[in-house]
């Protein structure tokens, strides 16, 4: 007999088996505003409860995200991710993206590329200004 269960890939809808109890409480915690860290070893179903919490949220017209953080090795990776999963889906329109960044992230510039598939490619670089004697600063 094999195995009937899937693993070592994200598992949706009828692979996924028997969390409905975590599914209620995250539902629950997160619509309340709660900030939630789920802590388990590997191939637990983490990353799987967390796209089916999504799904679910999605379903009653919550905008949701997912960021793998596994390729971030800076902040500015970490920012670019962040964009390009939240502030793009939600502003839609590059001039509105620009609006938003603007008065959000002051002290950023914001690249704004437009690749040939129609998509968006938005990447930061912090200002740099010297200080005293040029010594760098970031401004924020």
């Amino acid at each position: 007999m094999s195995n009937p269960f899937k693993y070592g890939t994200i598992v949706t809808d009828e692979d996924f088996a028997d969390r409905e109890r975590e599914l209620k409480i995250l539902i629950k915690e997160l619509t309340n505003g709660q900030h939630i860290l789920l802590y388990s070893p590997r191939r637990y179903g983490k990353s799987s409860l967390i796209v089916m919490v999504l799904k679910k949220l999605q379903k009653r017209g919550i905008m949701t995200s997912m960021i793998d953080l596994y390729g971030c090795v800076s902040i500015s990776d970490f920012i670019d991710k962040l964009v390009e999963k939240t502030v793009v889906p939600a502003y839609g329109t590059p001039s509105k993206i620009v609006k938003f960044l603007k008065s959000a992230f002051s002290g950023l510039r914001a690249d704004i590329t437009l690749k040939p598939d129609g998509s968006t490619k938005i990447s930061f670089k912090k200002e740099v200004a010297s200080y005293g004697q040029n010594t760098p600063y970031i401004k924020f």
